[in-house]
């Protein structure tokens, strides 16, 4: 069995839903059962300070009667000592962000682009991109997905216009 551990748990969202219904509740049971033994980085929206997202964290733990304080205190403290230990570092000049862009078209989408640090080397990096992308086909849809899929290439065959659905209902309504 590898025993390969990472240096750090990083989370995308910390400030959504997902964060609040599932991730804290996850994050202190693997504290209470000694399973998280790394620091914990979330990254959110601009505009939240590490005391609102504590707060968050422990709002959700206390209205769902899961707050265990120890845990808290503990996972807390993963927060502050890794906003220390990453509060002095700035993106060096010349390093493009990290970005992830999604296009939803009949062929679905996404690059994530991020900058890794390069071979041989423990400071310098390099850009990469990972992309991914789904084809849809006939047996891959559901009748949602055919008829968005059809409106956005133009294909009007399945649509009807104002005016022939009510002489459609003109002609059943009365049978009704």
């Amino acid at each position: 069995m590898d025993t390969t551990q990472s240096d750090a748990l990083v989370f995308f969202g910390t400030t959504g839903d997902l964060a609040y219904k599932k991730i804290f509740p996850s994050l202190q049971a693997r504290i209470k059962r000694s399973h998280l033994e790394v620091p914990v980085i979330g990254v959110a929206k601009a505009g939240w300070n590490l005391e609102q997202l504590k707060a968050r964290a422990k709002d959700r733990l206390e209205k769902h009667g899961g707050l265990d304080p120890a845990a808290f205190v503990k996972l807390s403290t993963t927060f502050a000592a890794t906003r220390k230990e990453l509060g002095a570092a700035k993106r060096q000049a010349g390093i493009a962000p990290n970005h992830f862009r999604f296009r939803v078209s009949p062929q679905i989408a996404g690059t994530f682009g991020m900058n890794a640090v390069a071979p041989d080397s423990d400071t310098d990096t390099q850009p990469i991109e990972l992309s991914f992308r789904r084809e849809l086909g006939g047996q891959d849809m559901d009748a949602y997905e055919h008829v968005r899929t059809d409106a956005m290439n133009g294909d009007a065959t399945l649509f009807a216009r104002q005016e022939c659905v009510e002489g459609a209902w003109r002609v059943v309504d009365p049978a009704l």
